[in-house]
């Protein structure tokens, strides 16, 4: 991340090149071959291949979403959620995963300026940090309505993708003192998934007499782990497993710094397709705030969270 001036854009990451080639490369070769087999006459075959992606995509979140339910047996810790509940929570990620991963990441990462300045200096910015496998472009909803809203916006892509979590710590600081110079106050950060273990990990490596943020929201993040994580063999994915030394060390770090002088407000559902069982979505400490029936990047999307969002960036 650059400390250059609003306006003189970084160059797209490799990540983000690569998302975009594998996204076209995908849809042209099923547009290529639909095309060839309507050409040979082959009607409903083209049908199916045109298909087949979709239902694969929708078949993964189905399965994720079952093992969720079958995992999420808190004890009470966390309200189960129904059936109903859950097939709509997996119909509503069908349309926003595939939203995120076949337009907004590989073609539009770059539809709003990295940095983008608010109406009124003195203003809290907000700073926003993806999760694993999304880039920048995960955050173009939010763009806007930060921006109607008066509130300038940064969104970083943490890259490379597959590097530990702790690798992330200058790219954030960066950001942040960035968006310092720019209001003259300190950013609200948001985080969506894994952004929100590197956000506490930055925050823990940071001496305790320097600038905090204006607020830290976390949306989805696995702040104690998550089953799913144990099919991972990527760094940053291992280090996401339930019960990790890494999220071991990362709590025994934060214990031994002084209280946070921030609000600190972690959003989490039972509906979770990613980050599971429900109740490994809390932050002990935290002002932990449960949306049911909402799925991993459904969640994000929520207006409660955009909502508590504004409110915290409301200038003092």
């Amino acid at each position: 991340m650059n400390r250059e001036l609003p306006g003189h854009e970084p160059a797209a990451s490799a990540l983000e090149k690569q998302q975009r080639l594998v996204a076209a490369l995908t849809l042209l070769a099923i547009g290529g071959a639909a095309g060839w087999l309507v050409h040979s006459g082959r009607w409903f075959t083209a049908l199916v291949v045109v298909s087949l992606i979709p239902f694969l995509h929708a078949a993964a979140l189905l399965i994720e979403q079952l093992t969720s339910a079958a995992l999420s047996q808190d004890g009470g810790q966390v309200p189960a959620a129904r059936r109903t509940t859950r097939l709509t929570a997996w119909l509503h990620e069908v349309g926003a995963s595939t939203r995120v991963f076949y337009w907004e990441q590989p073609f539009r990462f770059d539809a709003f300026p990295h940095c983008v300045a608010g109406r009124q200096h003195s203003v809290p910015a907000v700073l926003l940090i993806h999760g694993y496998l999304c880039n920048r472009g995960f955050w173009n909803p939010w763009r806007r309505r930060l921006l109607d809203a008066g509130h300038g916006s940064m969104a970083i892509t943490l890259a490379p993708a597959f590097v530990p979590i702790e690798q992330h710590r200058k790219a954030i600081d960066a950001a942040f003192e960035h968006l310092i110079g720019l209001t003259g106050c300190p950013p609200v950060i948001v985080a969506h998934s894994m952004g929100g273990l590197a956000v506490r990990d930055w925050l823990a490596s940071r001496p305790p007499s320097v600038v905090a943020p204006t607020a830290v929201v976390t949306i989805g993040s696995p702040h104690q782990g998550t089953w799913l994580a144990r099919w991972s063999r990527q760094p940053n994915g291992r280090q996401m497993r339930l019960g990790s030394d890494w999220l071991r060390e990362l709590h025994r770090r934060e214990t031994r710094r002084p209280a946070r002088s921030f609000p600190w407000v972690c959003f989490f559902s039972n509906c979770d397709n990613v980050v599971f069982p429900a109740a490994c979505g809390a932050l002990p400490g935290a002002d932990n705030r449960h949306l049911p029936g909402q799925a991993h990047i459904q969640l994000a999307w929520h207006p409660d969270v955009l909502r508590t969002v504004l409110e915290l960036a409301r200038p003092a």
